[in-house]
């Protein structure tokens, strides 16, 4: 890490969960690039389960 700022970089977030997606999230908005992946077809991991 260094003490530069300003500077953005790419981000894997493994897990699109409600956490996973925040993590995303919160990286995409301070200029990150972001790669949310995920072993099921859509996000939201248990919450997207709920009916």
């Amino acid at each position: 890490m260094t003490d530069e700022q300003g500077t953005s970089g790419a981000i894997l977030v493994v897990g699109g969960g409600i956490s996973g997606l925040t993590a995303a999230l919160e990286a995409a908005e301070v200029g990150n690039d972001v790669f949310l992946v995920d072993r099921n077809p859509y996000f939201g991991g248990r919450v997207a389960q709920l009916n």
